[in-house]
């Protein structure tokens, strides 16, 4: 497990906040730990050999890139589902780097973290591993749609950063040409070492090369909702109680510039249905989509001692199940405490607790949630271990 796998322990001993106040979306960012070993329990070569001999991913997450050339994963599969790893060292050796995409989904050490970052800055993560052989480039110098965080796992990298040119404007983000060609001014040059972290905003023009060695390090891609996503899920959204965001387009509109001039106003009229309850519930649904990335693991606290009516005392020591983000709904009647895939209901007697329960971020003892008698909290209690909300906290 990281140490701490939440924000805090990424940018550490750089404080969260002064980083999302100095440098987030303005300027890249540069830690240098000076500990190789920081970054060590969450990937590693021997991690990496056991993923792509074991792990089947699919095809589509993985890539070979040299400079202009691009390989995909479907060349090295075998008949049997494995990966062909004779051809693909043999790429490597000759260059190629390996790109690993959407490492969340297969490595739990990579998933906590980025769900801790999920929890803590609200935006979806993504983490690619990049595996680059001695002296070698992958991609060419280029600018990302969205922030980039990475983490040197093993090996050095040098990096440029192209701040000379401007970061290219927002609007032209979307159209995912990210090669930027030739005649770039000169770039500022940093080398990364393991246990250094690099933080790029989006559409900064970067690159980078390896020198003697191999190096292999992950990027965590930050996917922050924009002012078109609300607009759109507040429409979405609205759409369920106003039937006007879902009026028809006439018929023969494409032909008939009368009803083309038209719809300038009609368009206008939908957009100012967009209320204070309409950006709620658009907040609610990204918020739902936040919470529907978490995980947790229930499945080992079945069959625990703890989880039985006998092993929960008033004296148990517990605590949230972390990175985990959860919510407390009004539901029929009742309430719910939401996390993950799963819904916990209760009568309203429980608001209190499930309130302190979803905001508690330091372990407790069973007789400190609030507003329950002392069977009710221990059944709570033991409910929220077996669904993996809560786990034991040591003494």
């Amino acid at each position: 497990m990281t140490r701490d796998p939440t924000a805090e322990w990424l940018f550490r001993p750089l404080p969260v906040d002064r980083f999302l106040d100095d440098y987030w979306g303005q300027d890249h960012y540069l830690l240098r730990r000076g500990d190789a070993g920081y970054f060590a329990n969450i990937f590693s070569a021997r991690a990496l050999e056991e993923f792509l001999e074991y792990g089947r991913p699919d095809p589509a997450g993985v890539r070979l890139v040299k400079g202009k050339e691009k390989k995909e994963l479907a060349a090295y599969r075998l008949g049997n589902g494995a990966i062909d790893m004779v051809a693909l060292r043999n790429d490597f050796a000759s260059g190629f780097t390996i790109i690993l995409n959407g490492l969340e989904r297969y490595v739990g050490e990579i998933a906590s973290l980025a769900r801790g970052l999920e929890v803590d800055l609200n935006f979806e993560t993504q983490v690619n591993a990049y595996i680059t052989p001695p002296g070698s480039q992958g991609f060419l110098p280029h600018y990302d749609d969205h922030d980039v965080i990475i983490l040197q796992i093993e090996g050095s990298k040098r990096w440029h950063i192209y701040e000379g040119e401007g970061d290219v404007p927002t609007r032209q983000l979307q159209q995912r040409d990210v090669f930027v060609g030739e005649g770039l001014s000169p770039a500022t040059q940093m080398t990364l070492y393991a246990g250094d972290l690099l933080y790029v905003p989006r559409g900064r023009i970067h690159a980078a090369e390896t020198l003697d060695e191999t190096s292999i390090h992950l990027t965590l891609g930050i996917h922050p909702p924009n002012m078109l996503d609300l607009i759109k899920s507040a429409l979405d959204t609205l759409a369920i109680r106003d039937d006007r965001v879902l009026e028809r387009l006439p018929a023969r509109f494409l032909n008939d510039p009368a009803r083309r001039g038209q719809l300038g106003a009609q368009v206008g009229d939908v957009i100012g249905l967009i209320d204070d309850q309409a950006i709620g519930d658009a907040i609610g649904a990204i918020e739902d989509s936040l919470l529907r990335r978490g995980r947790c693991q229930p499945a080992g606290r079945l069959v625990a001692d703890v989880t039985s009516r006998d092993g929960i005392t008033q004296e148990s020591r517990l605590a949230k199940n972390e990175p985990l983000y959860a919510r407390v709904l009004a539901l029929g009647g009742g309430v719910a405490l939401q996390f993950a895939q799963t819904l916990v209901t209760a009568d309203n007697s429980h608001r209190e607790a499930l309130i302190f329960l979803s905001r508690r971020r330091r372990p407790f003892r069973v007789a400190e949630i609030p507003g329950l008698a002392p069977n009710a909290r221990a059944e709570l209690a033991r409910k929220l271990l077996v669904d993996g909300f809560l786990v034991q906290a040591p003494a």
